[in-house]
């Protein structure tokens, strides 16, 4: 139903639907995907932007993307290091990257607290991939075609980065804002 009360706009896209559960590995694989079919979808668009459903432009949509056309070498993304936020601290920190997280913290609060424990006693420690300095920032972002191109490219290039980022805590702040550092 929703499909077809925008089917007659020929800006918007739909990707396929992917299991989106807090901190974990799914919003991170739909933004990819759905990068995906806005690159291939919309060859005019040189920026993409990542928002959620409640975040509403404060001033007209045309004004955004006159400010973007003006910026067409300008990526927005906060990304910084561990040392660099507060937020992070009485959580996870380096540990977020260090660690896996295969549990869902929402559903399965008591499995996902008792394996983080087990990982800690036995000082299990994962290696984080060569060449990358993890990075955190905020989920939303707007980034320039050209780095979304990258990202994408580099997701083909680099398994051993998408098996890391799969089971690392909170990827939708630390995936993005490491790769495009990265890049």
């Amino acid at each position: 139903e929703f499909r077809a009360m925008l089917a007659d706009l020929d800006n918007v896209s739909f990707s396929p639907r992917y299991r989106c559960e807090w901190g974990t590995w799914g919003i991170v694989a739909a933004t990819l995907a759905a990068s995906e079919i806005m690159l291939r979808d919309h060859p005019q668009a040189g920026h993409v932007y990542l928002a959620s459903g409640s975040c509403l432009p404060l001033r007209p949509v045309q004004d955004l993307n006159a400010y973007l056309a003006a910026r067409p070498r300008t990526d927005f993304i906060e990304s910084v290091t561990i040392e660099d936020v507060v937020w992070t601290k009485g959580g996870f920190d380096r540990e977020r990257f260090t660690l896996r997280f295969p549990f869902s913290w929402k559903k399965n609060r008591r499995l996902f607290d008792r394996y983080v424990d087990l990982q800690r006693r036995l000082k299990m420690q994962r290696t984080i991939p060569a060449g990358l300095e993890p990075h955190l920032g905020s989920q939303w972002w707007c980034l320039r075609r050209r780095t979304v191109e990258w990202v994408l490219e580099f997701t083909l290039q680099r398994r051993d980065v998408m098996r890391f980022f799969r089971t690392t805590w909170i990827p939708d702040e630390t995936f993005f804002q490491t790769i495009v550092r990265h890049l």
